[in-house]
C-alpha cells in the first residue's frame, strides 16, 4: 500500500500540468456604446473621404475643359455650352 502510495504521489509530483487547472485570460470588456461610436466615427471618415473623391473628380473634369479650350486656341470655335431646354 505503501508503494502504491508513494507512486501516486511521484506521478503527482512529475506530471503537475495534468491535474492543474488551466486559467483561461479574461475576455477583452468592451462596451456596445463605444462600438457603436466608433462606427459612427468611421461612417463619417467614409462620407468626408467621398465627398473629397467627388471633388478632386470635379476638379480634374474642370482642368480637362479647360485644357480643351485652351488647345482649341483663339481662331477655332470654343467649346460649344448648351442651354437647358425650355420648360413647358
Amino acid at each position: 500500500m505503501r508503494r502504491w502510495v508513494a507512486i501516486v504521489l511521484i506521478g503527482l509530483v512529475l506530471t503537475p500540468g495534468v491535474f492543474a487547472q488551466k486559467a483561461e485570460a479574461p475576455a477583452p470588456v468592451v462596451k456596445v456604446e463605444e462600438l457603436q461610436k466608433h462606427l459612427g466615427e468611421l461612417e463619417n471618415t467614409r462620407e468626408q473621404a467621398l465627398a473629397n473623391l467627388h471633388a478632386i473628380d470635379g476638379a480634374i473634369q474642370e482642368c480637362k475643359y479647360w485644357i480643351k479650350r485652351a488647345q482649341a486656341g483663339p481662331g477655332k470655335p470654343e467649346v460649344k455650352r448648351t442651354e437647358p431646354a425650355p420648360a413647358q
